[in-house]
């Protein structure tokens, strides 16, 4: 689903983007997620033409746009829905939706964490979205920041590399999508767990 809907995407977008990744939780083998898949567009320039605006709206897309920031995403519901961030590739954003995937990827210990924080904060937030994304951003801030992993969890510098990433380009689009259901049996990383519950709860 995740291989098809990247290749529709990629196709949307056309000479507008450089690559287009499967990342989120559905792209993690044995992470419980929502029907939910989350697709990285890395383009030329943040700024999208109508063209593509129109492409990705006869594909099904609403446009959506942060008042915060201005950066644009598109989201279609059904089942799977379908999220597109839509990044400058390259960028510290792009970078960080990569880098946490790929950990999350190598470390059994990192998934099982993320996989209870987001049950813990289900059960805090009680519908709030709002605090919700923000328990998780401030997990992957932790995650994705060599030295709060090595200060928090303990660990040496070699036994905490990251895996590069290697995105895959528009011309030649590999995604394969991970949707698991079953919970992970996976040793939790506790320390990071509760080091990251007490900067979202505090």
């Amino acid at each position: 689903m995740a291989d098809a809907e990247a290749r529709a995407v990629a196709g949307a977008f056309g000479d507008a983007a450089i690559s287009v990744d499967h990342v989120g939780s559905t792209s993690v083998s044995g992470l419980p997620a929502k029907a939910v898949l989350d697709l990285l567009v890395g383009v030329r320039e943040p700024r999208l033409d109508a063209a593509t605006a129109g492409a990705m709206r006869r594909l099904g897309y609403a446009r959506l746009r942060s008042r915060r920031s201005g950066r644009v995403h598109f989201r279609r519901d059904g089942d799977p829905g379908v999220f597109v961030h839509v990044e400058a590739w390259g960028s510290a954003r792009w970078r960080r939706h990569l880098r946490f995937r790929d950990r999350l990827r190598s470390d059994a210990g990192l998934a099982s964490a993320y996989a209870e924080l987001k049950r813990t904060l289900a059960a805090a937030t009680a519908g709030d979205a709002a605090r919700y994304a923000a328990g998780k951003r401030a997990f992957v801030e932790a995650a994705v920041s060599r030295e709060m992993i090595d200060r928090v969890a303990g660990r040496s510098s070699s036994s905490t590399s990251p895996r590069e990433s290697n995105p895959t380009r528009t011309e030649d689009l590999i995604s394969r999508p991970n949707v698991v259901d079953a919970e992970p049996k996976l040793p939790i990383d506790h320390a990071l767990l509760a080091a990251t519950t007490r900067m979202v709860t505090r």
